[in-house]
């Protein structure tokens, strides 16, 4: 059976292009262990709003950054809202 006939969509056209030094600026205690693995997982956005993250059976783990992780603040709030569609949120230039 193909994936067209379980009606699964191809999500490659979803990935950014690797930018791992963009999502570093905007979280600096991002690691490129980190960032490879939330790519691999389509979660850029766990990034972007500053969400703590721990890798399973690993030592890795993405701190909390409290002044992005604020629900209030619109452009995160924007990206939380909209973090199962990473068309949308990938597509912001402005963060």
């Amino acid at each position: 059976m193909k994936k067209e006939e379980f009606n699964i969509e191809d999500y490659k056209h979803y990935v950014q292009p690797y930018d791992y030094e963009r999502y570093r600026a905007v979280n600096p205690k991002l690691t490129k262990k980190m960032y490879e693995f939330l790519r691999g997982n389509g979660s850029e956005w766990k990034i972007l709003c500053g969400v703590y993250v721990k890798i399973q059976w690993t030592n890795e783990v993405l701190e909390e950054v409290w002044y992005l992780n604020c629900s209030g603040h619109y452009k995160n709030g924007e990206i939380y809202k909209n973090r199962y569609l990473p068309e949308k949120y990938l597509a912001l230039t402005t963060w």
